[in-house]
Formats: structure tokens, C-alpha cells, sequence
């Protein structure tokens, strides 16, 4: 089964957990904290999925207006539903650029799933005005992490060094999750991660409980990293 496929396949069943999931909230948090260090009037998600981050951050920035571009039909569908105002079609970055121009480009727990991720970013860059914030995973990569899709880990500096490779200055390089969730939920996340049903009450109600644990974590280190690119003037690309 291709890529697109799987996706198809999974979003509906997926669309809970990134809602309620705890790791999930906090990593819209922390790209949404990244983006308030820049000004942007556009934004385009990449790897939008059912659009929960376009929600969150079309509610903190009313004024702006948001796109949203995935590889998987099913994930524009429920997008649609979650954010009727965005822009927001099905296609493949590591196939072409984008159409368009946007002063933020965001990947949220994005860059892990692309095979060809170098050229995903070189594309990316020919559509970037201003910036580019990426939240992925760093470090070693646990085996339950190939069923939802996740190709590598990267290695410490290894995405700063693509994104300076496809054109991009890097402006913040930031690691956040240990101890709480690096090593200790990541350890224990294979059975959360087998369990894609549609969250009972309790386990929402857990996820909640365990979004504030995993909030006590020492700042800046750990396995979830928050990259800023800024896009470099086009005559020095």
C-alpha cells in the first residue's frame, strides 16, 4: 500500500488523537509559540491533516489568512469540516512547489513521514516569503514509530543542515520533552500508538491529565525539536 494510501485508509481513525493526544497538544503549542517571534498575513500548513493546527492558529490570528496542502484526500475532506475558511487542496510538496507564496509555512509532526524530505524543503523554499517552522522528533527512533508512518528521527543538526541546504537561515533550533516524554512516554507510547479508535471520555480525559504532566519536562531539552528558517533573499539562494 502507497503512501496515499495509508493515509486514506487512517485519518478518520487518527483525527481523536491528534485532537485530545497530550503530545499532540503540546506540539501545536510550542510551533505556535515559535510563530509569535515573526509578523505573517499568510500561512500554509503542510501535511495539514484533518486541519486541527490551521483551527488553533486561525483563532490566535483572526486577521491572517490560512492554507492547508496534504497528500491524503480523506485528511483535506475532515479539514474542510474543521476549518471551512482555509485554502486547502490535496497534492504532494515533494512532487512540486506549492502554488502560491505564503510568509509562514508551517510542518507539524510532518517532516518524520517524508521519504524525500530534502526535496520537499527545496520546494517549500521556491513558495516561502518569510519563514518556515518545523516541530519533528530527534534522536533514536522507537519501532512502534514505522506504523504510524514515520521514516527517521532526525540526528542532532541533520534538519537544520537540509534547511540550509534548500535556502533557508535557521533563526531557533529549540529541544523540548525531557524527561517526562523523552524517554519515558516515548518508551511507553507503542500501545497508544497500536490504538487509533475514537477516544472514550476516559481516555480524553487521561490525555488532558497527562498534557499537564508532560508539561513539567526541564526547558530545552529533549527529543521534540522546533526549527525557525527564515528564507534567504532569493539572489543568495
Amino acid at each position: 500500500m502507497d503512501e496515499k494510501k495509508i493515509y486514506d485508509a487512517h485519518w478518520r481513525e487518527w483525527e481523536d488523537m491528534k485532537i485530545h493526544g497530550p503530545m499532540s497538544r503540546h506540539v501545536r503549542r510550542l510551533v505556535l509559540n515559535a510563530c509569535s517571534r515573526f509578523s505573517f498575513k499568510t500561512l500554509l500548513d503542510v501535511g495539514c491533516g484533518p486541519g486541527i493546527f490551521l483551527r488553533q492558529a486561525a483563532a490566535k490570528y483572526p486577521a491572517c489568512s490560512f492554507f492547508g496542502v496534504d497528500i491524503s484526500d480523506t485528511a483535506i475532506e475532515l479539514a474542510k469540516k474543521n476549518i471551512p475558511a482555509a485554502t486547502l487542496w490535496a497534492a504532494d510538496v515533494v512532487s512540486k512547489p506549492p502554488e502560491g507564496t505564503y510568509d509562514c509555512i508551517t510542518l507539524v509532526d510532518v517532516a518524520e513521514h517524508i521519504e524525500e524530505d530534502q526535496q520537499a524543503f527545496t520546494n517549500l523554499a521556491k513558495a516561502c516569503s518569510g519563514y518556515i517552522v518545523i516541530a519533528t522528533l530527534e534522536g533514536r527512533m522507537r519501532e512502534f514509530e514505522k506504523n504510524v508512518g514515520h521514516v527517521r528521527n532526525y540526528k542532532k543538526n541533520e534538519l537544520c543542515d537540509k534547511l540550509k541546504g534548500s535556502g533557508f537561515d535557521i533563526v531557533l533550533y529549540k529541544h523540548w520533552g525531557w524527561p517526562i516524554y523523552s524517554p519515558l512516554y516515548r518508551n511507553l507510547s507503542a500501545g497508544i500508538a497500536a490504538d487509533s479508535k475514537p477516544m472514550t471520555g476516559l481516555r480524553k480525559f487521561l490525555g488532558y491529565v497527562a498534557y499537564w504532566i508532560l508539561g513539567c519536562g526541564v526547558p530545552g531539552i529533549g527529543d521534540i525539536i522546533i526549527v525557525v528558517g527564515k528564507i534567504k533573499p532569493r539572489a543568495e539562494v
